[in-house]
């Protein structure tokens, strides 16, 4: 080998070492700009807006619960003004052999019966004494459609015939004493 060639190789391993190392400075030059341009620009002086976030959202969730359990908005019929509220007590003699009634309720809310709805669901138990004798009978989810009603029968004497009503939650009594 001699001296021309020796030089050329010379020349070209330096040539390719520098274009390498050219290489590798463009190649960590686009790293530190990709790393700095992914990094997140948000936030208080640099600062992460998690914490400020996470107190906005609980303050929400406060005066929304706040509001709700203070200011509640009617999402249906009321019956809490107990003076709006009153109960029919019903009873017809079906067959006076046996002393069979028919015994029923009708709630009226504001003078309407049923309150004029159909939201307006009642539980019924009927609490009779017979001459003594107590039983206790009975009705649920009675409602504009269906109206309910028991037959029973009586006892001669006196006969006590109470209905406790429940109407959304409050309760109602009615009764009524029967001589037979």
């Amino acid at each position: 080998m001699d001296n021309t060639q020796s030089s050329l190789i010379l020349g070209m391993l330096a040539l390719a070492v520098i274009a390498v190392a050219v290489l590798l400075f463009v190649v960590f030059k686009q790293r530190k700009k990709i790393d700095y341009l992914t990094q997140p620009r948000y936030g208080f002086m640099g600062k992460s807006l998690a914490i400020a976030a996470a107190m906005v959202l609980g303050a929400a969730a406060f005066i929304t619960v706040y509001i709700n359990q203070f200011h509640q908005v009617p999402t249906s019929i009321s019956v809490s003004d107990r003076t709006e509220v009153s109960i029919d007590l019903k009873y017809e003699l079906k067959d006076s052999t046996v002393n069979l009634y028919y015994l029923n309720i009708i709630p009226k809310i504001k003078n309407i019966e049923w309150g004029g709805s159909d939201e307006i669901s009642v539980n019924v138990l009927w609490i009779i004494n017979k001459n003594g004798t107590e039983i206790q009978r009975d009705e649920k989810g009675l409602d504009i459609h269906n109206t309910g009603g028991i037959l029973e029968y009586l006892e001669p004497g006196t006969n006590s015939i109470k209905a406790r009503i429940t109407v959304n939650g409050e309760i109602f009594q009615k009764s009524v004493i029967l001589q037979i």
